[in-house]
């Protein structure tokens, strides 16, 4: 599991959910 630092959390705020979802399965597996 990757932590996600809080400037990535608050820019991700403003990325469609799509990217969202396959970001977090690429860093996830």
């Amino acid at each position: 599991p990757y932590e996600v630092p809080e400037i990535i959390s608050v820019a991700a705020d403003k990325i469609s959910p799509d990217y969202l979802a396959w970001l977090n399965k690429e860093l996830n597996g």
